[in-house]
């Protein structure tokens, strides 16, 4: 029941972080210029929360986090969220990513294939009492590059992305016991959108930004931590398509409001509740203007039964102003040995309906229900001779999916969609001999659509990787192979239509030039092996890129 961290080392890159993480999966609309998606345990990207910096990124409109909104620069640590759906609330069904923030001072510059360029940096300004930070960059990709598609080869077009970004923050103690925080981020995009390679859009151009706001004071006494914290999303995005005449523009506004209240029973009991008030708007071409309020009530409760036995079990309710509502529960035990913990979590978690579900013209379907989903996980850390491993089983049965169906005129989603997962992983990790260490996972996923009786769409029931990293005279070295099986990205008759298997072998290395300069050259897909993970967007192959990267070091 821990939380999982990954660093993301730059010299790698995000992706090859990404692929490090068990079950995962990465669902890109073609290169730099396209939306990405991911998900856990290999589900629906709209039941998988994305969290940056303690806000929550995800959009109220599909329910879906663009990952490309984000610059990679700001990208410094992930973790898994041991209790997602308790403290997330809806669309946390199969998880929650949460993405840190570098907390250094550091200038970056990388290009690149496919014309990927940018310069990027961050200042930490340290004080006795007061940390503050502020950070600005830019990148920009011609993203243009060759494909092959059921057997034939062509260039997809349109694909140049611009990425301006600046972010400010700071901390202050004000007393021993009173802190306070504040961040924000501002992410503007300017892309071109290929379209699909059986039906490109040489012209279409999308425009989106994204601001991130969080303000947060915590008090703290004996046995006792309060908190406040305010939260704001905004994005506005807008579309333009001349070959069919499509315009559109959608802005959407988040504000939320928390209060929080931590406090010790007794030296064996941590009781952690939290009380949430948010409000969602939507001004859109699409649904007109609406807007959603709700309000949240979450109790947890951890205890310490012995000193190699936990317990930790929590309730959450969400309601919405237009009636809908939901309980939400996780309760989990965890049992340490020496060298081994086990341990055995049930619990559910929910999805609201996004205001496209709801309001969508024509189409939208106001009476929908919440998507629901209850789960058992059983897992076993253990080491053997400095090599760590875990295996892990889920089982995990989904109701009340929205799913579009067509009328013969136009599509309404409706609650009808069923599905079963059973996720089985392995992960390994430790050294191999002299300075060469290794990482790894594999996934069995075996999935049913029960509507349809097949397997899920766009989820592999077989998917791995593995890692090597080295580190020779000052020299860091790493290879990464990925492998993702065969998915189903459609289904039809008589036969469904079918995403290949492939295979990713990826390498870099890093040279120190002093103690606060370095410089990396990257190979993603060294094989240039044909990639697609969502239909009829085929994604960039061979790619190198170099980066210099400067690391100050300030006085305090």
């Amino acid at each position: 029941m821990q939380s999982r961290q990954f660093l993301i080392e730059s010299y790698k890159g995000v992706n090859s972080t990404l692929y490090s993480i068990p079950a995962l999966s990465m669902r890109t609309y073609g290169g730099s210029a396209g939306i990405k998606n991911i998900a856990l345990g290999s589900g629906l990207s709209s039941h998988t929360k994305i969290v940056w910096n303690g806000i929550d990124v995800t959009s109220p409109q599909n329910g879906e986090a663009d990952l490309s909104q984000l610059p990679s620069f700001m990208m410094d640590h992930i973790s898994i969220s041991r209790k997602p759906a308790i403290t997330f609330g809806s669309g946390s069904i199969d998880g929650a990513i949460m993405i840190s923030s570098p907390n250094a001072s550091m200038i970056e510059a990388k290009m690149g294939s496919f014309g990927r360029r940018s310069l990027n940096g961050i200042i930490y300004i340290p004080g006795q009492q007061w940390q503050s930070h502020f950070g600005l960059g830019q990148s920009e990709s011609r993203g243009n590059y060759p494909y092959i598609f059921n057997g034939k080869s062509g260039e997809m077009a349109n694909n140049g992305f611009k990425q301006l970004f600046y972010t400010i923050g700071a901390k202050r103690a004000i007393s021993l016991h009173w802190f306070m925080s504040m961040e924000y981020i501002f992410s503007q995009q300017d892309r071109g959108v290929s379209g699909l390679v059986f039906s490109p859009s040489p012209d279409a151009q999308r425009q989106d930004e994204i601001q991130l706001f969080q303000f947060k004071s915590i008090w703290q006494r004996k046995k006792h931590l309060f908190s406040i914290s305010t939260q704001m999303r905004h994005s506005d995005e807008s579309y333009k398509n001349p070959q069919y005449a499509v315009k559109s523009r959608h802005d959407l506004a988040v504000n939320q409001l928390s209060f929080g209240w931590q406090f010790q029973l007794k030296p064996s009991i941590d009781i952690d509740q939290q009380f949430q008030m948010k409000a969602q708007t939507i001004t859109s071409t699409e649904t007109d203007n609406h807007d959603q309020k709700s309000f949240t009530y979450a109790n947890t409760v951890k205890w310490q039964i012995r000193s190699n036995l936990t317990n930790e079990s929590g309730v959450r309710y969400d309601i919405q102003h237009n009636g809908l509502k939901a309980w939400t529960w996780q309760s989990g035990i965890v049992r340490h040995w020496n060298n081994s913990q086990v341990s055995f979590v049930a619990g559910n978690g929910f999805r609201f309906p996004t205001f496209n579900d709801m309001y969508w013209n024509p189409g939208g379907n106001p009476d929908l229900r919440p998507e629901i989903s209850h789960w058992v996980r059983f897992e076993n850390q253990f080491s053997i001779f400095k090599h760590s491993f875990t295996l892990g089983a889920s089982i995990k049965n989904s109701t009340n999916l929205i799913q579009w169906t067509s009328t013969g005129s136009f599509w309404v989603p409706k609650n009808i969609a069923e599905s079963q997962r059973q996720i089985f992983t392995l992960t390994a990790r430790g050294p191999l001999m002299g300075t060469i260490s290794y990482s790894g996972h594999f996934t069995f996923n075996h999935s049913e659509d029960l509507l349809a009786k097949k397997p899920l769409r766009y989820t592999p029931k077989y998917m791995g990787n593995i890692s090597l990293q080295m580190d020779i005279s000052h020299l860091n070295g790493w290879f990464s192979f990925h492998y993702l099986g065969e998915r189903i990205s459609m289904y039809s008759w008589p036969k469904d239509v079918m995403l290949a298997p492939y295979s990713i072998l990826s390498g870099g290395i890093e040279r120190p030039i002093n103690e606060q300069t370095s410089i990396s050259i990257l190979c993603e897909n060294i094989f240039d092996t044909p990639i697609m993970t969502m239909n009829g967007y085929p994604e960039p192959g061979r790619s190198f890129s170099i980066r210099i990267q400067f690391k100050p070091q300030l006085k305090k």
